[in-house]
């Protein structure tokens, strides 16, 4: 018994390796992904404006050109910064509200959606279709 527990172990240790590697591999995988076009952008904001049309995206900027810079703050960026929180901040609150609206809905109205129908009528909640008419209004 205890030699199959050993086996037992050493199989649950060979697979957690492994899928600890492919978690890794994926892990390594998906920063490559998301980190290159950020790597790009801050290469290519030290260009001139029309350097890439010459020296194609790939390269890296020569002659470095740091002017860029000063000349966005100059030009108004925090106000550009500015609106565009506002922006971000309405929007999250709007979605927030809008999402809080079927919680509300269903706390009120807990017969939608009910037997296929979209909305059953109130009288009809307890109707049962096999019964005689007669039988419903006594029921009643």
């Amino acid at each position: 018994m205890n030699n199959n527990q050993e086996i037992n172990y050493r199989k649950q240790k060979t697979k957690s390796r492994i899928a600890w590697g492919f978690a890794y591999f994926f892990a390594i995988l998906w920063l490559l992904v998301a980190l290159i076009p950020f790597i790009f952008m801050i290469f290519n904001s030290f260009r001139k404006q029309f350097d890439m049309l010459t020296q194609g995206v790939f390269h890296m900027p020569d002659p470095w050109y740091f002017d860029n810079y000063p000349h966005i703050v100059e030009n108004g960026f925090f106000g550009y910064f500015g609106r565009s929180v506002f922006i971000v901040a309405l929007s999250l609150v709007i979605m927030l509200i809008i999402a809080a609206f079927p919680y509300e809905i269903q706390t009120e109205k807990p017969d939608l959606c009910r037997h296929r129908s979209l909305y059953v009528h109130p009288d009809a909640r307890n109707a049962d279709p096999h019964l005689q008419d007669d039988q419903r209004h006594a029921s009643a």
